[in-house]
């Protein structure tokens, strides 16, 4: 499973909507995660270019990528970035091969 911290806009619509219901949609965005194989360890409000900041496991970077693709096509997000993040021991294994080129 890859890491990801993905950063996101919510469109004006959807924060009408959350407005409207007094509620953040968190827990239909962790299911939608879990529909692609993955798992939400960390969702935060956030100010300034981005609105919100997930941090998630997916199995890959081709399903992380059709997760966000599906969930900012829905019209509920707008814009955003997303980081593959290495593990410590990934990172160490990363230093042992450039070592080795």
């Amino acid at each position: 499973m890859g890491l990801y911290l993905w950063h996101s806009g919510f469109t004006a619509e959807s924060w009408a909507q959350q407005i409207g219901e007094k509620s953040l949609h968190f827990e239909d965005l962790d299911a939608k995660v879990a529909d692609f194989g993955g798992k939400t360890l960390g969702t935060w409000l956030a100010f300034g270019e981005y609105d919100m900041i997930k941090l998630v496991e997916m199995p890959d970077n081709a399903t992380m990528a059709a997760f966000v693709l599906a969930v900012t096509a829905a019209g509920y997000f707008s814009g955003g970035k997303t980081t593959v993040l290495l593990t410590m021991e990934e990172g160490l294994a990363a230093l042992e091969q450039a070592g080795k080129g």
